[in-house]
């Protein structure tokens, strides 16, 4: 979108700038109302969105079959010791 004009009427932004005054109902209605509908010009895609809570439910989506044996976690390496000197400088 490169008119700035049209930047508070954005989906994205839009609930915030009418708290803020920035618009009210009647311009984005207007706004809304000048809008060509291009319906029958789209492609409807069926995708799953999780983060937007749509799509397939938890259940369906999950791959049938037995669980995935857990991975072993390698140790942590070890500890210097608490008697290691980390004296640099004393010349030896």
């Amino acid at each position: 979108m490169t008119d700035p004009e049209l930047f508070k009427f954005d989906v994205r932004v839009r609930e915030r700038m009418l708290r803020r005054s920035a618009i009210n109902d009647g311009e984005l209605e207007q706004h809304l109302a000048k809008l060509s509908d291009l319906d029958e010009k789209c492609d409807n895609l069926n995708l799953r969105q999780p983060a937007l809570g749509r799509g397939e439910p938890e259940s369906s989506a999950r791959p049938s079959g037995p669980p995935a044996a857990p991975r072993s976690v390698p140790p942590p390496p070890p500890r210097p010791d608490a008697d290691f000197d980390d004296d640099w400088g004393d010349g030896r």
